[in-house]
Parts: C-alpha cells; sequence; structure tokens
C-alpha cells in the first residue's frame, strides 16, 4: 500500500516536504503493542509546529499504520518529521450503539 503522492516527498533528513496551503494524509507507524490492526482510533488536533497541525481523525489501523491529515495553513512550505502513534495523544474509538424511542 503507498501512501501520499509525489509533490509531497521525504527528504534525506527523513523529512516530509508539505507545500503551502495543502492538507496532506500521512502514515504514522503504530508501536507493537499498543494498538492492533483494525482497532479504530480517534486523534484530536494539535500543533506540530507553527501554522503545521495534525488535524482530527478517526481511523483504522491497517498494517502496523493509521493515515493522519497533516495541515499546513502558512504561505511557506513545511517540513514535517514523521510521527509514531506513541508520540500523539489518542484514543481507542468506543462506538455507542443507538436507540429509537
Amino acid at each position: 500500500m503507498s501512501y501520499g503522492c509525489g509533490t509531497h516527498t521525504l527528504t534525506s533528513g527523513n523529512h516530509i516536504r508539505i507545500p503551502p496551503r495543502v492538507e496532506y494524509i500521512m502514515a504514522v507507524g503504530v508501536d507493537a503493542g499498543t494498538v492492533k490492526d483494525n482497532e479504530v482510533i480517534t486523534i484530536h488536533q494539535r500543533d506540530l509546529q507553527e501554522q503545521g497541525f495534525l488535524g482530527n481523525v478517526i481511523n483504522t489501523v491497517k498494517d502496523g499504520r493509521v493515515l493522519v491529515n497533516v495541515i499546513n495553513i502558512s504561505d511557506e512550505e513545511k517540513m514535517i518529521r514523521p510521527v509514531s502513534l506513541s508520540k500523539i495523544k489518542y484514543m481507542k474509538f468506543i462506538e455507542r450503539s443507538q436507540s429509537c424511542i
């Protein structure tokens, strides 16, 4: 499974180049023993750096990774260092049943 696209490249210093005013989908590695494949997690928005954010996400872990939104709201290219799930605050998603009255 491939992630990302050609305009957002991984640099030799293991940073991801994100152009100005772009939302980028990035795969985040899951540390062994934390969350299993096919489990659903929620991640709440947080700052990665000035004018660079991780957006709200509800997603399923697949192949030891979860896809997240990285948003660059600035007028300049940003260099984002890849992160692992252990560096991000997340919760396991618990679906609640809806009952009609």
